[in-house]
């Protein structure tokens, strides 16, 4: 008697120990398991309802899922749903932005590839951040998006080095106040900020276009795009240095942004780049040439006679075009490409 006596709060421990880990499984389990089941009495897509979604849930009045294809959808709770940070949130508190609870770990910000905004879904006040560090986003549909009520677009599309195409020309930004690093190191190759886009009320375009050079080669303005309050910033690098061009008439950054005080930048401006001035000679006949900022080039079609002819690096301020010469009588224009 004495010995069951002695077992008994070993076997009570047990039984909890058990319990604990089955309830823990459980829950884990259930928590998308029930998401899933709310989300079939709203206003969910029905193609998207299935049973092999990665995540779903909500985020103030607006809810959310991601299929197995890495599509985010975004639909409202009611007439109309509104997304936005609270105060004491941050870019992190995307619901997106999480590494997953499930089974598997999934980090949803690498997975996601599309997003997809369904009617009625409107961005409210500081919607910085937004997409931030989507590295995978390939492509967004905003037909169906409100941004009219947003205030703060800061690093909205920061980092989202998939991401070649993007058109805002549809969106009303006429109350919006922060663009800082909106654009940050985006692997952005065509850019439309012309239409609707309206920078009047923007009083931080700091780092803005920030990185972008490396990519960019289209960019297209509008009447409402004043790039005045980032002037300097958009002058020393911002989208990219060098000469670009509009109807056939050629531009650097500082005039365009001049231009744009007055409502006159309106256009697609391409990214010109040219073989600017010979800079340097060595003994051994390995010629420099200075040129602009080179877009989508890693490499040019030259005659020469060294594995390295050809071949673009970055040096200092600028991006140089080695050509290795044995002779000085082959050193002519006729030794390399135009571009």
């Amino acid at each position: 008697m004495k010995n069951r006596k002695n077992l008994l709060p070993k076997i009570l421990l047990n039984m909890l120990i058990i319990t604990y880990f089955f309830l823990l499984i459980f829950s884990e389990r259930s928590v998308i398991e029930q998401i899933n089941v709310n989300l079939t009495h709203s206003n969910a897509p029905a193609e998207f309802l299935r049973d092999d979604n990665i995540v779903s849930g909500q985020f103030k009045s607006c809810e959310w899922l991601i299929d197995k294809d890495g599509v985010l959808v975004i639909w409202p709770q009611g007439s109309y749903g509104y997304l936005y940070l609270d105060t004491g949130e941050n870019m992190r508190s995307w619901p997106w932005h999480h590494v997953g609870n499930n089974t598997n770990k999934v980090n949803y910000y690498d997975i996601v590839k599309k997003v997809r905004f369904e009617p009625n879904v409107r961005l409210k006040n500081n919607v910085s951040g937004m997409f931030n560090e989507l590295e995978n986003l390939e492509s967004i549909d905003f037909n169906n998006l409100d941004t009219s009520q947003a205030t703060n677009m800061g690093s909205m599309f920061r980092k989202c080095s998939k991401l070649s195409e993007l058109d805002l020309s549809s969106w009303d930004t006429s109350r919006v106040e922060n663009m800082q690093s909106m654009f940050l190191n985006a692997g952005i190759v065509k850019l439309n900020i012309g239409g609707s886009f309206d920078t009047k009320n923007v009083e931080n375009m700091d780092s803005m276009f920030h990185g972008i050079e490396k990519t960019l080669n289209t960019i297209t303005l509008g009447q409402k795009t004043n790039l005045k309050t980032d002037k300097q910033e958009v002058g020393n690098g911002g989208f990219g240095r060098g000469t670009w061009e509009r109807y056939g008439t050629k531009y650097s950054v500082p005039e365009i942004c001049d231009l744009s005080t007055s409502g006159n930048a309106e256009g697609t401006y391409v990214k010109k780049s040219n073989i600017s001035k010979e800079f340097d000679i060595k003994r051994d006949f390995n010629v420099k040439y200075r040129i602009g900022e080179i877009h989508g080039i890693s490499e040019c079609t030259i005659t020469g006679r060294s594995p390295d002819d050809g071949k673009l690096f970055r040096s200092g301020d600028g991006v140089y075009l080695n050509v290795n010469l044995r002779s000085s009588n082959n050193l002519s224009r006729n030794n390399y490409s135009t571009f």
